[in-house]
Order: C-alpha cells, then sequence, then structure tokens
C-alpha cells in the first residue's frame, strides 16, 4: 500500500509511480528532495540510497517528521485521542478545530513544550485543516478548518518510521542551500517548488515569478540527475534539452472558485532515465 503522510492537496501521490519507473535503471548514492512538502515520492521510493537529504522551508513540518521517526505509535495514537477527548471531533465540527488549533499555538507552538508532542499535534493540525495547506503566521498556526482528518494507522506508522531511520539527514533550510551543498554526479534530485503561475484564491505564496527564473538558473547548472515538477510556462524555455512530459490537467483546490485552473502540470528531466511512450525535447 502506498504511504501517505499528509492529504495535502498538492502531493505528489500519483506522481511516484512514474518517478520509480524513470529513475529505475539509474545508480545513484544520495536523494535529495528541497522542497519536500507532504513527501509522497520520499515514502514510496522503491530505489535504495546511501543518503537521503530531505528539507522544506517549514521548520514546523521537518519538526513534525522527526517526531515520526524519534517517537512511537503509542504515544501518537494516545495524543490523537487526547484532542478527541478535549476538544471534540475536529473533522465534523469547526468549533472543535478552531479550539484546538488556538490551544495548540497557546500550549506547543514555537517549541513552548517538548518538540515530540508537538509535532505530532502539528500533524494532526495539519491533517485537519483546508486542503492541508500549511500556513503560518505571527501567532502560530493559522489555517482555516478543512472538513477533513487523516490518523495514519499503526502500520502505515511503521512504514513512515522505517524509511526516516534509514540515513536520513533532516534539514529546513533555503533549497539553494541544499543544491550547493549535496549537488553531485552521484545525486538524484527531485524538486517540486510552488507553483509560481498558478492563480489561487485564498492561497498566498511568496514565490513568485522572479524566484521562479532564478531558481531555473541555479537548476540549469545542476550535475546531479534532476526531475523537476510544476506547471508548464514560459519561463521553461530556457530549459533547453531537458526532457518535458505532461501529467494532467490540475483542478483549483480553493473552495472559492468552482472552474478548473486550465493548468498543465509537467516535468522535467535532464537524463534519459527507463523510457514511457512518447517524450519530447522543450
Amino acid at each position: 500500500m502506498p504511504i501517505r503522510f499528509s492529504n495535502y492537496a498538492g502531493n505528489k501521490q500519483d506522481f511516484t509511480g512514474t518517478f520509480n519507473f524513470i529513475t529505475s535503471n539509474l545508480n545513484k548514492k544520495v536523494y535529495v528532495e528541497p522542497f519536500f512538502g507532504s513527501g509522497a515520492v520520499f515514502f514510496n521510493l522503491e530505489k535504495d540510497f546511501d543518503l537521503y537529504v530531505i528539507n522544506d522551508i517549514n521548520p514546523h513540518v521537518m519538526n513534525s517528521i522527526r517526531s515520526f521517526r524519534d517517537g512511537n505509535y503509542e504515544t501518537y495514537i494516545s495524543l490523537r485521542s487526547r484532542v478527541y477527548e478535549m476538544f471534540g471531533d475536529t473533522k465534523a465540527d469547526k468549533g472543535a478545530y478552531v479550539k484546538f488549533r488556538d490551544w495548540f499555538n497557546t500550549e506547543y507552538f514555537g517549541g513552548k513544550k517538548d518538540l515530540l508532542t508537538e509535532g505530532f499535534y502539528f500533524h494532526f493540525l495539519m491533517n485537519s485543516c483546508i486542503n492541508s495547506l500549511v500556513r503560518i503566521g505571527p501567532n502560530g498556526f493559522n489555517q482555516s478548518y478543512g472538513n477533513r482528518t487523516r490518523v495514519v494507522g499503526r502500520t502505515e506508522f511503521l512504514e513512515i518510521q522505517a524509511r526516516l531511520k534509514k540515513k536520513v539527514t533532516i534539514l529546513s533550510t533555503d533549497y539553494s542551500a541544499i543544491l550547493d551543498q549535496y549537488d553531485s554526479e552521484e545525486t538524484l534530485i527531485f524538486l517540486d517548488p510552488p507553483y509560481a503561475q498558478r492563480n489561487e484564491v485564498g492561497y498566498k505564496s511568496t514565490y513568485g515569478i522572479a524566484d521562479l527564473e532564478q531558481f531555473l538558473k541555479k537548476v540549469k547548472l545542476l550535475k546531479g540527475s534532476v526531475i523537476y515538477t510544476d506547471i508548464a510556462c514560459e519561463q521553461h524555455n530556457q530549459l533547453t534539452g531537458w526532457i518535458r512530459e505532461d501529467t494532467k490537467m490540475l483542478d483549483n483546490i480553493s473552495p472559492n472558485r468552482k472552474a478548473q485552473d486550465g493548468n498543465q502540470e509537467v516535468f522535467f528531466r535532464n537524463f534519459e532515465g527507463r523510457k514511457r511512450g512518447v517524450v519530447a525535447l522543450f
């Protein structure tokens, strides 16, 4: 069964099969993922590596990852039961969700108490908020109620933990620093940055076209084998010689809009890999 750490609406769960197929004939020693997010690709890798480097600019997401590595299922499920006992059903009851969120920010957010417990509570919030789109403000976790939940079962918890107990380096810094340190011919790099082109209502990002331009300048110079996912845009014209494949048209995940974005999701790679159907040089 696929491993799913988060219900995040933009996760790459449906891309993991393609990723594993294309990279199956590579012989790399290091796997690097600078934009970790929900970690769908990492948690479902079929190949083994000598070293895994996972990073996200959001330190609270990566602290939650460490909680799954260092904690145990009994603690995790006990804390989930405590949330229900204290606040009620955070999926069905908006008021329960808001009370839990506010209590978390007051009691735990920002390392007020032990980080392991904070990480598990953060995981519950992350999978209860709207579209599991994490949003952090000056006072803590401030994303809206989502009418959703996800509680990891024992078997999946142990699978997540087993993956994280391999030789995994967990970081929270700028993607550029990760690429500077770990890029080499021995590295497989998966890049899933924010979508600069996507026009979402209710989802604000500081990552814009200027950031994308800077990102692409760096990506073109990488020595490692790279798979990069994004929404198709004219800025990608500079990836001369890279292989492009279309994946799917993206639905708008904002509850305030019903129409599709009409955005074509694509992925690029700078290596041939195992062939799968018709591809095009971009």
